[in-house]
């Protein structure tokens, strides 16, 4: 059997090709070359099913490197191997594979017909990969065999052991899929939880209240010996309960809401009028799935990435914030959606979770995001989408991406980290953000952009969609498992109690509330994620254990970067701290200047033209002046210079291309 060495460059959805020769990447390519075809082997093999996405699979990659090593020093027989399922989907479905990391085990003369033993990633090790694999053979067959005579010890058939799944399930979880059966049934409850309740309890971020308090001091002092002052709000609770600007501006009948409308009418009007197709704005209506303007990120231009690599100049041609969250969040969206369908579309409950979730990106995410067309799309052909994953996946490759890689603001190197997990974190931000911008859907009936029979969601509504989507379709299984545990867990940040059910709250803190819930939530796993690495770590023998120091450092935000929400006693002021999430998660709206805004129809060939000629002019100055001096300063100046006498360059250009 020959080996294949692949490049990490070649082969970017694998995650053991390039890095390791103690774990042997399966690879079966398109023009019959096929690669370590662990079924094939007669010797005890394990072997890893994974995502590259998947976080957890990772993070795992190093310990079952290190395993595969550790475990060849001493039975050099038993073989590794990996498995992407995202490169190699229907040999994960042969093997029954539903979530990642998963571990399976062959014995010596396992054939290609076996489908091996789980076991769980805690469990392996050398000594253990060891004693198991130098007993009997693994025969799964037999194992099936063993089961469907217990089976039939118990007198129920596969049907009714589903069925009575089913019911547990419903009986330990009162959740449910669908919103509104849930809201109906808690009507009781409506105006019990909500933001009153949240104000009574404790934050689980209270512990860290004397650090932060100690960090707010220094980082005051640093400030004050510069000269800078930073003017404190004390009436916290009084930003907690007011609309923010962004919900006044979510929410028909207010000024701000009718400034933004307006704001938008002109630009069309300013935009129909230059590229002569008349647009009547008095009597289109603004339906969210027919606006006449969007967002999306689109591939630079070559001149753009040639001078993103000339110092001084690059800056000028980062993308924006939006245009970053709006890469990350429809990327994790996007591969979310199809390494999701590993887990199954069969069930009725797996159907309800991604219905579900689709309505409630639909309300949620900003209307004028470009990804509107490819979620709408799935929501209005639902059922034919559904009707296999064959089906959906070749509908998602109809709405292809411009962009294939996540902004650098989710590319994590130290971690390893792909940037999925952030994008998805991101994701879910939005949508927590999002459902207290638009009352969870209603101001866009309100407004008119969505009929009436749209999906309205309160903001515990939408927490269920958001854990049942997980459930269902998170391929991770440990990021999985630790979510729904936590939040099944109603004392976990209080969840039971500050999430109302209430779809008609006029409580502004009742809409925030969600999202500083998943702020907790996002906090929680940061500082469990930091003790898991931490407790990985020796000192002279000992295990290190995670500090105050060391967990405050993965909470967001940073004092640096909202100094506000943080009061003289270290606490966290919650209507600032949603500030900071909207702003972080909602960007403002300005059409007037909105640069990344498009009006469809509009031409933007003039624009790229100038583009061309100023990167030219910097490009040729700087080429010539860098041989006099290293500062890019001088480049600048003579280009300014000659940008200034446009109107003279113009003609010069234009009066040779008409000589030519």
């Amino acid at each position: 059997m020959v080996i294949s060495e692949v490049s990490s460059k070649e082969s970017p959805d694998y995650l053991y090709a390039s890095t390791t020769t103690a774990v042997k990447e399966y690879i079966s390519e398109e023009g019959g070359s096929q690669h370590n075809l662990f079924m094939e082997y007669k010797s005890p093999r394990v072997v890893e099913f994974y995502s590259p996405y998947c976080p957890a699979c990772v993070e795992f990659s190093s310990h079952y490197i290190e395993v595969a090593k550790n475990t060849s020093e001493i039975n050099h027989d038993i073989l590794f191997f990996g498995v992407s399922c995202d490169s190699y989907e229907k040999l994960c479905e042969e093997y029954d594979i539903e979530g990642y990391p998963t571990i399976l085990l062959f014995g010596f003369d396992d054939g290609p017909t076996s489908k091996g033993r789980s076991i769980e990633n805690s469990d392996i090790s050398p000594t253990y990969l060891i004693n198991i694999l130098k007993v009997a053979k693994v025969d799964a067959k037999e194992e099936e065999d063993d089961d469907d005579d217990d089976d039939d010890d118990d007198g129920k058939n596969d049907e009714d052991e589903e069925d009575e799944d089913e019911n547990e399930e419903t009986a330990s979880n009162p959740i449910g899929l669908s919103n509104s059966e849930n809201d109906s049934s808690a009507d009781d409850k409506s105006f019990i939880a909500g933001s009153f309740k949240a104000r009574i309890k404790h934050n689980t971020t209270d512990r860290y209240n004397q650090a932060l308090k100690d960090e707010k001091e220094r980082y005051l002092q640093k400030r004050h010996r510069f000269g800078k002052k930073i003017v404190l709000k004390d009436d916290g609770k009084a930003i907690y309960e007011e609309m923010t600007k962004g919900m006044k501006q979510a929410s028909p009948g207010t000024k701000e809401f009718q400034d933004r409308q307006q704001a938008f009418i002109q630009r069309i009007e300013k935009s129909s009028r230059k590229h002569h197709h008349i647009i009547n704005t008095q009597t289109q209506e603004f339906k969210k799935e027919n606006l006449p303007y969007s967002k999306n990120t689109s591939n630079p231009k070559w001149f753009e990435s040639a001078a993103g690599k000339i110092p001084m100049v690059k800056n000028f041609f980062r993308m924006s914030e939006e245009e970053e969250l709006i890469l990350d969040v429809s990327l994790s969206f996007i591969v979310a959606l199809e390494t999701g369908l590993s887990m199954g579309l069969e069930h009725a409950r797996s159907k309800s979770a991604l219905r579900n979730w689709l309505d409630l990106l639909s309300v949620t995410l900003p209307p004028e995001w470009g990804i509107h067309k490819l979620i709408d799309h799935l929501r209005n052909n639902f059922e034919y989408a559904t009707i296999n994953r064959d089906t959906l996946r070749r509908i998602i490759k109809e709405y292809p991406f411009a962009r294939k890689g996540w902004s650098a603001s989710c590319q994590n190197k130290k971690l390893k980290l792909n940037g999925f997990s952030c994008g998805f974190w991101k994701l879910l931000h939005i949508v927590t953000v999002g459902v207290s911008e638009q009352r969870g859907g209603q101001n866009l009936i309100d407004s008119g952009m969505m009929t009436p029979e749209t999906e309205v969601f309160s903001p515990a509504g939408a927490a269920d969609t958001i854990r049942n989507y997980i459930d269902k379709f998170f391929t991770c299984r440990p990021c999985r498992v630790h979510f729904i545990e936590h939040y099944d867990d109603c004392n976990k940040n209080n969840r039971c109690d500050r999430l109302s059910n209430n779809k008609g709250s006029k409580k502004p803190a009742d809409w925030k509330e969600l999202s500083l819930w998943l702020w907790e939530v996002h906090n929680d796993v940061s500082v469990r994620l930091v003790r898991e690495r931490v407790g990985k770590t020796f000192t002279k023998g000992i295990k290190n254990t995670a500090s105050i120091k060391n967990e405050i450092s993965v909470i967001f935000p940073h004092i640096d970067n909202c100094i506000l929400c943080f009061d003289n006693d270290g606490k966290w002021i919650n209507g600032e701290v949603f500030r900071f999430l909207e702003r972080t998660y909602w960007p403002e709206v300005d059409p007037k200047f909105d640069k990344l805004l498009k009006i469809y129809d509009e031409g933007s060939s003039k624009a790229e033209l100038l583009w061309l000629v100023t990167f030219l002019i910097v490009w040729l100055v700087y080429n010539v002046t860098r041989k006099e001096s290293k500062s890019i300063h001088q480049s600048l100046i003579a280009a300014r210079h000659l940008v200034s006498q446009g109107a003279a360059f113009s003609i010069g250009l234009t009066n040779k291309s008409r000589t030519a």
